[in-house]
């Protein structure tokens, strides 16, 4: 699974699982994918995951550790 970093014009800057980075032609992707959104290459072709449950495990993540510093 990747995950799309940014955008640099018409290339989009990913992010492997394992932190390496690279980047694929905006073109090449589905036309609403955004920063932060998971994608995978399934037979030369990128699909976009289910990003609901993942959005919500971040905030969840960053209102913890966020909480914690206020305590």
């Amino acid at each position: 699974m990747l995950t799309i970093d940014r955008f640099e014009g018409e290339l989009a800057v990913c992010e492997q699982e394992d932190g390496r980075m690279f980047t694929v032609e905006k073109a090449l992707l589905p036309p609403d994918c955004v920063e932060g959104d998971a994608i995978e290459q399934e037979d030369g072709i990128y699909i976009k995951k289910d990003n609901r449950l993942r959005r919500e495990q971040m905030q969840n993540k960053m209102r913890s550790l966020f909480k914690k510093q206020a305590d």
